[in-house]
This record gives structure tokens, sequence and C-alpha cells, in this order.
């Protein structure tokens, strides 16, 4: 039997975990500028933003929000109660001690190895302080460290979760979403934007993306069978975006304000949006298959998987440190390589714990892990 998002009944699908899992690969080969720094061209040249004013970390944070939302509309149709706080806080704190965890393991990594080129140089001030005065920097957060940023500003939106599901219930959420945009609105249109954690990426402005996520997901949007309008949203959906790329590759200037990653302008939350009308299609159609398994695995760890490709990220800068100018066909081998050992050793660890295949994932436990 299908899964269904609403009843919790059912196969849990592959789709959200392959979205997730396709997000974190487009990430790692953007990340690659820190390896091949020198490089010209570099594979983010033709990644990032490849598909408008977008990126995968704006995905991710969406889609995060989108899960956590699904996980609060099965619990309610199923008549359980919210998730406990505990439950919240314990998420926030493996978060926390992955970061930490992370931000000492790349310590131990620079000491031992240095830094392989100036491209690191977050990492390189933090390194260059005494081991106390590190560690007291990254426990209490106040180091902003280059591809950690993200996580900051999700243990701020996990925090919230009981709340955004309390609301759900009482029928309150109008009024969290409004909040959320004012929010969000007020970041584009004051120097305020430069509140909140989450480093270069400003929580005051990102948070909008990680709620309206949680309000698809708690109505079921995006997995909902679509009927007739299917065609006509991946119509609309295709022409939008065919616009938003024709904005973004054809040169047009364009008001700092509304294509500013770090406050999410409003282009680039309306071709995340977009993007999201297209999944409702998308999604429904995906198959498992041996490729398919691999990528949906990097979605089920995706925090290991974040954590681990930084310190890929340094292991490949230290041993490619003489082929920093390498050719673009390099650096895809490179790339390639290195995702699918990752994918591999994650999938042979999924194939272990015997969760491979969509029947041993039930829909009960994605509900009760989504927050």
């Amino acid at each position: 039997m299908k899964h269904d998002p609403v009843t919790g009944r059912g196969e849990r699908e592959y789709g959200l975990d392959l979205l997730r899992g396709g997000l974190l690969a487009l990430m790692f080969l953007n990340h690659l500028d820190v390896v091949f720094f020198t490089a010209s061209p570099r594979v983010s040249d033709y990644l990032f933003e490849v598909g408008g004013y977008v990126s995968a970390a704006e995905g991710f944070m969406l889609l995060s929000g989108f899960v956590a939302g699904r996980g609060a509309a099965m619990r309610r149709a199923g008549d359980q109660g919210p998730a406990p706080v505990w439950r919240a806080a314990q998420r926030v704190a493996k978060i926390y001690l992955a970061y930490c965890g992370t931000c000492a393991a790349m310590y131990a990594f620079f000491w031992c190895w240095g830094a392989p080129s100036a491209a690191w140089g977050t990492w390189v001030a933090l390194c260059l302080k005494a081991p106390a005065d590190a560690a007291l920097s990254v426990a209490a957060m106040r180091f902003d460290p280059l591809y950690l940023e993200i996580l900051q500003l999700y243990m701020i939106c996990v925090a919230l979760l009981p709340i955004l599901e309390r609301a759900l219930r009482r029928g309150l959420f109008s009024y969290i979403f409004s909040i959320s945009f004012l929010l969000w609105a007020g970041g584009l249109a004051s120097p305020l934007s430069t509140w909140g954690g989450g480093g270069s990426l400003r929580a005051i402005s990102w948070q909008c993306l990680f709620v309206t996520g949680f309000l698809l997901g708690s109505r079921g949007y995006v997995l909902r069978k679509a009927g007739n309008l299917a065609t006509y949203l991946a119509f609309g959906a295709i022409s939008g975006l065919g616009c938003m790329l024709l904005l973004r590759h054809a040169g047009m200037p364009m008001a700092d304000w509304l294509i500013d990653r770090s406050r999410a302008g409003p282009l680039r939350v309306l071709t995340l949006l977009l993007y999201c009308a297209l999944s409702v299609v998308w999604l429904a159609s995906v198959k498992p298959s041996f490729m398919v398994e691999a990528v949906a695995s990097l979605g089920r760890h995706s925090l290991l998987f974040f954590c681990a490709h930084i310190l890929v990220l340094h292991g490949l800068s230290v041993l490619l440190v003489e082929a920093s100018s390498s050719r673009l066909a390099f650096q895809l081998l490179v790339a390639m390589l290195s995702l699918s050992a990752m994918a591999g050793l994650i999938l042979a660890y999924d194939r272990w714990r015997g969760r491979t295949r969509p029947g041993k994932s039930p829909a009960c436990e994605f509900a009760a892990k989504s927050i």
C-alpha cells in the first residue's frame, strides 16, 4: 500500500529522502570550491544557482520544515498528542553536538595538516586560537564557520517546533505564519536583518522558509494526489521557472534586496516555491532503484553526511593541494568518486540495518522521528 501523508498509514516513499539527498549532493559539489580554489573554471561555476535565484541550502530549510510539518499532521490525524518538548530539545542537542564535534575534528585536522589554501579562512582564524579559546568560541557559537552556518540556523528552527505544532493544533498557525512573514519582510527592509544566528544566513529572514515548509507539510500539499490539476500545476511551475532562469542567466540587473541570499530575497523565495509546486508531480512518480536508494540514503542520514562532507573536503584539499588548478574533468572525477564513496558507505550501513526497502521504514516511525 502506498504511503498516505495524512493518515500515516502504508509504506514510506523515497521521494522526500531522495530530494533531501539530492540537495545535499548539490551542496557538496558547490563546496568543492574550497578544494579547487584557484581553478578556472570550477564545478560550482556551472552548478551554483543553476536553477535560478535559489540554492540547495534554501531548499534544505524548506524541506526540513516540510518534513516536520508532515510528522505533525500524522500525529494529529492519528489522534496522538503533540511531540513532547524533550524530543525537540533532544534534536537540538544532537545538532549542537554534531556542530561542536565537526569543529573539534577540523581543529585537530588543521593542527595536523594545516590549511591547504586561503579558502579555509574562517577555519584558519579558529585554529590560530589557543585550544581553550577555540573551544569557548565554538561552544558559545560565536564562531562563524565556513559551510556550517546552516546548522546554527537549523538549531533555532528546531527549537521552535513545539510552538509551531501546538499553534497548528489550536488553530493559531495563521498568526504564527503572519509573524514569520512580517519578520522576513522587516529583514528585507531594515538593516536589522543582520540580527539573528546563522552566520551569513540570517535567522530573522531564513526562519520564514522553515515555517512555510512546516505549513505545507502540515497540510499535505506536496504529496497529496494532484489529480487532473497535476498537468496544469506542472505547466505553471515550469513556465514560472523558465522566467526565473531567464532573469538569473540573462544578466538582467536586479536590486540587491530582491536576490540577497542572506536575507532570503523575494525572487529566491518565489523560485523555491515554484520548485516546490513542481515536486507535487515529480515526487509521486519516484520508483525505487539502486541510484535512488544511494541518494535517498544521504537524505536519511543528512546530519551525518553534512558534517562528514566538510571533513572530506579538508582531506581532499590536503591530498590535492598541488592540483588546485585542475581541469574541470578532473574536478568532476574527484566529485563523483567522493560522492559515490560516501553514498556507498551510508547505503551499506542502511543495508546492514535492514532499512533499504520502502517497507522497512513504516510511516509511523517516520512521524515519530520527524521532529
